[in-house]
């Protein structure tokens, strides 16, 4: 938890009226009219077992026969352990990191020397050296290996540097080298090419499929072929396409689903990928193509299908890009498996009707202008016309949190930097974080408040007060919440009050909920409750505020909570207040809906 240091000699208390109301009973028998909506959703062909197909369904794992017979059969967790699916065709073993090593620049797998990695050691030292700031970490090496039926190996090599930059972020370098007769032949591939399966055709040459990435973003679904005498052919190339998924394999060939499709570095406003070079719209589709290049395309057409998958007899299905049907590509035979489309149409009505989440109402200025917080942003309305208002220290002015206007007309902002401030008929905001003793530290949990005595309050993982003008801690009042956390809030208001959550687990692993209530005298009111679960959020839904919970939620209105909760309610679901007395718990396979 952060800490802010203020020097103890602007410490200077003043008696600040407290009201302390303990509401800590809480009704967990409202009458709640509960309603679950699932959405089933078909998300990708797994593999198939006895002349059944096996799919991820919402989140689960279901049988299908394949003649369409029988619906859905979700597997237990024990039958999923049972099908032994293993790591698939194609796939490499990871080797265990106490196998490697290196010595005089050189990565070893036990004592088999494999890559030359000295200029990665170089690159890695010259980044500390140019960035002193950073403190040095080692260097990681990720390697799996691949033992082929000809004699020797493919051993597949990721290597980060500067591992002191996070992942995903961390750079590194990916290297394939193939072991033949005890020595190691690094492949000429490219170094941001990641190899993820790889395919050996009987006359000695190999398919290695992957991704080229650049960063996080994949940027081609790539094919190499590998020719005896170690040629390299990047397929993409021959085929002008930017995703290559290989299906499955034939003699000395593999089947492969070949596509042009917007990727990674291909953002709203660029470049169409399928005018840019290399790549091509024209012969996509499912084809077999074999070490001498030579291609037969397949009658089927991919096209619409967010996953196509190849049995083992031969046949082609697809998932449609909705989820909802299976279709037999060779035989063009579907079979719907969700009809019901009433979580969609649910998710869509309740996007439509917005979140009551509540920031910053709308404050009156000396003109009669009024100014708000919308889309995190500062707003000044004259009439019917709506203006980003930006003026002056642009770094407090986006993402705002919550805004007040003083009696003299003053505005007072707070930003990611802090609190800024515009005096009446002034267009540049002063700062006031450098004018504040210990400087200020502030998040997404902190808030503003302006009382009526022109005393600007500070709510965050410290409680501090201003007079006006916003140089001295007058009044801190953190020891309210020792021990507490603040709960994730937009600024929530009520009746010209701010309201402000925090949380505290306790020893049983409970938790404390307590909820501060100012007014514009600068009184302090504070209730707690008690919960079974973390909170994760708290908003408003008319004249109540609601803490959305793990399990649940608890509704508190005129100091009396209510604890609301469904068995089928999930640890990552989204609550949206739909009005004051109905609630959404949305997951992504489920809705739970409670009416009180």
């Amino acid at each position: 938890m952060r800490r802010v240091l203020v020097s103890a000699l602007i410490l200077l208390l003043v008696a600040i009226p407290m009201v302390n109301v303990q509401a800590t009973d809480l009704s967990k028998d409202a009458t709640v009219t509960w309603e679950v909506i699932d959405k089933t959703v078909v998300e990708g062909i797994l593999g198939e077992v006895e002349g059944q197909l096996l799919l991820r369904v919402s989140g689960k794992v279901c049988r299908f026969d394949v003649n369409g017979t029988g619906g859905l059969q979700e597997l237990s967790k024990e039958e999923i352990l049972a099908l032994n699916t293993g790591s698939g065709a194609g796939s490499l073993r990871e080797i265990d990191a106490s196998q490697i090593h290196t010595k005089d620049g050189i990565l070893h797998l036990d004592q088999l020397p494999i890559l030359d990695v000295s200029s990665y050691i170089a690159e890695d030292r010259r980044f500390y050296e140019n960035n002193p700031e950073y403190e040095a970490q080692p260097m990681h090496y990720v390697v799996k290996q691949r033992q082929l039926s000809a004699g020797g190996s493919l051993i597949y090599v990721i290597t980060y540097m500067n591992t002191y930059i996070p992942a995903p972020y961390t750079p590194s370098y990916a290297d394939v080298v193939l072991i033949r007769d005890g020595s190691p032949i690094r492949l000429p591939l490219e170094r941001n090419f990641r190899l993820e399966g790889v395919w050996e055709n009987q006359d000695g040459s190999l398919w290695l499929a992957g991704s080229m990435r650049n960063g996080r973003v994949t940027t081609e679904k790539s094919l190499y072929l590998v020719k005896k005498d170690l040629s390299v052919t990047h397929i993409n190339a021959v085929l002008k396409k930017n995703y290559i998924e290989v299906l499955g394999q034939g003699l000395n060939g593999v089947i492969i689903n070949a596509q042009t499709v917007a990727m990674g570095p291909y953002v709203p406003g660029a470049a169409d990928p399928a005018s840019a070079d290399p790549y091509s719209t024209a012969n996509s589709g499912i084809l077999s193509i074999d070490s001498s290049l030579k291609k037969v395309f397949r009658p089927e057409n991919p096209a619409g299908y967010k996953q196509v998958y190849l049995s083992a007899g031969g046949t082609i299905y697809g998932i449609k890009d909705d989820g909802r049907e299976l279709y037999n590509l060779t035989e063009n035979k579907s079979f719907l498996l969700a009809a019901d489309d009433r979580y969609d149409r649910l998710v869509s009505q309740l996007d439509q009707a917005g979140d009551p989440v509540q920031v910053s109402p709308p404050r009156t200025d000396r003109d009669g202008t009024a100014w708000y917080v919308k889309d995190q942003r500062i707003i000044h309305r004259v009439g019917n016309r709506e203006w980003v208002f930006a003026r002056g220290l642009d770094v407090l002015m986006y993402p705002v949190s919550n805004l007040f206007i003083d009696k003299t007309g003053g505005k007072w902002f707070l930003g990611p930097a802090g609190i800024a401030y515009y005096a009446w008929g002034t267009q540049q905001a002063v700062n006031m974080n450098p004018l504040i003793d210990g400087g200020l530290s502030v998040g997404d949990y902190d808030h503003l408040y302006v009382d009526d005595n022109q005393r600007v309050w500070h709510f965050g993982e410290v409680i501090r007060c201003y007079p006006y003008g916003g140089h001295t801690v007058v009044a801190p009042q953190s020891s309210l919440i020792q021990g507490f956390e603040p709960v994730f809030h937009q600024y929530l208001e009520k009746d010209d009050k701010g309201i402000f959550v925090y949380q505290q687990q306790n020893p049983d692993s409970t938790y404390c909920i307590k909820i501060l209530t100012i007014d514009r005298q600068g009184n302090i009111a504070v209730e707690t409750f008690q919960s079974e679960a973390y909170a994760r959020q708290a908003l408003m839904a008319g004249t109540a505020l609601l803490i959305h919970l793990e399990n649940g939620l608890l509704k508190v209105e005129n100091g009396q909570a209510v604890f609301l909760t469904h068995p089928l309610i999930e640890k990552d679901i989204v609550l949206q207040a739909v009005d004051q007395h109905t609630y959404a718990f949305i997951g992504p396979y489920r809705i739970v809906m409670g009416r009180l």
